[in-house]
């Protein structure tokens, strides 16, 4: 029976090997890898964060390409459901006018040193994907087209609001402090006597607002390739892949006041190791390179920031994905890209 189920395996990969190996007679419709839409909108309709903890929301980001060298952007995500501002805050301290969601804006622009097309490379475009059973079986022809690769340097400013409910694992990096400094407590202190913030429970429900700079390389691949296959009609590639690092540092990561349950206010004091100033991050972007199309987007590292404990995640150690739309357009501004 096992030797069967191999004998049918190598019958199927033999079998697609043979139909990708036959003679496909095409035209070309479109071989211009410079010609990609050069400015883009995303729409990203769902966006999920780990940072801290967990959010989901949506984003939008603008970017646009100048005379082939450089890309600025700027970006703007946003919460609608937000672990850390949904904490049941019946008698805790927290922060006047109570905890936001989650906020990001991201400010930035890379310049590409090196911005080369090649011609004749081989790239794929798929004829036909079909699911037979647990078999897919996919046919395609390599073509050989235009492919541009930019290499370069980015840079920027982000920005970002998180609220930040300091419990048990943090206890040891904040204490509470009056505001003229003559009461300085531990945050597990809770109780309603006039040296202590009144109310029933201990966790702080903060917030923290955190300006990074960003620095770091950019690469992106372009490929902008139609043809019409016989049998098979309009097929195309016509993707823009962007892979991004960055080394992040933020200067001051502030700690918002809290208001106990008596209106009195008091600082959240900072101890050693209460905070991250150095951070990273690295990402990949995919989107169609010439009409509206399906984008997708992943990004992962360590933000600046506060530090709600020693775990892993408690860190600023954070996973972010999100899908959407994207939306070309030729409009640029600047010289002409020359091939």
């Amino acid at each position: 029976m096992k030797s069967r189920t191999t004998i049918a395996i190598a019958a199927t990969m033999l079998g697609a090997a043979a139909a990708n190996a036959q003679s496909i007679n095409y035209t070309k419709l479109v071989d211009d890898a410079k010609g990609y839409k050069k400015t883009m909108l995303y729409l990203d309709l769902f966006t999920a964060d780990t940072y801290l903890e967990p959010s989901i929301g949506s984003a939008v980001k603008l970017e646009t390409v100048l005379a082939g060298r450089i890309m600025p952007w700027a970006q703007v995500k946003f919460s609608w459901s937000d672990a850390a501002s949904h904490h049941a805050v019946t008698g805790y301290p927290t922060v006047k006018g109570g905890q936001k969601k989650q906020m990001s804006v991201d400010l930035g622009g890379a310049l590409y040193l090196v911005n080369k097309t090649k011609n004749g490379k081989p790239v794929k475009v798929v004829l036909s994907s079909f699911s037979t059973g647990r078999v897919r079986t996919t046919k395609y022809i390599n073509v050989p087209a235009q492919v541009s690769k930019m290499f370069g340097v980015e840079g920027g400013i982000n920005y970002m609001r998180k609220a930040v409910g300091l419990g048990d694992d943090a206890s040891k990096f904040y204490r509470y402090e009056s505001m003229d400094g003559s009461v300085n407590l531990p945050i597990e202190a809770v109780g309603g006597s006039g040296k202590q913030p009144a109310g029933l429970a201990y966790d702080p429900q903060s917030m923290t607002n955190v300006m990074s700079i960003f620095a770091g390389i950019h690469f992106r691949k372009v490929t902008n390739l139609s043809i019409r296959a016989d049998g098979y009609g309009t097929k195309s590639n016509r993707k823009v892949g962007d892979f991004y690092v960055d080394a992040m540092i933020a200067p001051v990561v502030p700690i918002a006041n809290v208001i106990d349950a008596a209106g009195q206010e008091w600082k959240m004091v900072k101890q050693d190791g209460a905070v991250r100033n150095l951070g990273w991050r690295m990402g990949y972007t995919h989107h169609n390179s010439y009409k509206v199309g399906f984008e997708y987007n992943f990004e992962l590292g360590q933000r600046p920031g506060p530090k709600l404990g020693d775990g892993f995640m408690d860190n600023g150690t954070y996973i972010m994905l999100g899908m959407g739309l994207s939306i070309g357009s030729k409009f640029g501004l600047g010289k002409k890209d020359k091939g």
